[in-house]
């Protein structure tokens, strides 16, 4: 399970950032509506992940050790940000209610089902399972702590510059641990 705690801190550091910001920029009476935005988002990017583990569940173990190489990608992609400080350029989008909450998750999603996909592919269905119940409360602390964030300046932008160095870190190492588990080299 810490595979599981691991995948969803890298992948939704730029949820928290995003949602924090979206709480800051708008009016408190529409906190509730983004925060609903997001988690519907992510229960929706749970199934397509939990989907597409499903199907690849008929091939060989060993060979889904490939899909480490996702995760491994998106950290070279973040220290190549890092390298040419293109990471503190990313823009992010102001949502006022559900629609535009779920629209920004789903836009930011793509590094969540690459990452949660190969989890859900190596894994049984009860470590499966017990991954998706583990982001979903996750996801609930996620949008609480947003909350919290968004009405602080101060603790949102720290965020971002400790965001930019640990999420490279944080995907690489969920590479590694799913090209390990699943045999595919040792």
């Amino acid at each position: 399970m810490t595979l599981a705690v691991g995948a969803f801190a890298g992948t939704n550091i730029d949820n928290l950032v995003t949602v924090a910001t979206q709480m800051a920029a708008t009016e408190q009476r529409r906190h509730r509506r983004i925060a609903e935005g997001q988690i519907a988002a992510t229960v929706v990017i749970l199934g397509l992940a939990a989907l597409g583990g499903a199907a690849l569940s008929s091939v060989p173990h060993r060979l889904l050790g490939l899909l480490g190489l996702l995760p491994l990608g998106l950290a070279v992609r973040g220290v190549v940000l890092l390298v040419r400080h293109d990471a503190d350029d990313r823009r992010v989008p102001v949502a006022a209610g559900f629609l535009s909450s779920a629209a920004v998750t789903f836009a930011l999603s793509a590094d969540n089902v690459a990452v949660y996909l190969p989890i859900l592919a190596t894994g049984s269905v009860t470590s499966g399972a017990a991954s998706v119940t583990i982001w979903i409360l996750l996801d609930l602390g996620l949008v609480g702590l947003s909350m919290v964030v968004g009405r602080h300046p101060v603790a949102r932008r720290a965020l971002e510059r400790l965001g930019a160095f640990a999420l490279p870190i944080v995907y690489a190492c969920v590479g590694i641990v799913i090209i390990l588990r699943s045999g595919l080299v040792g």
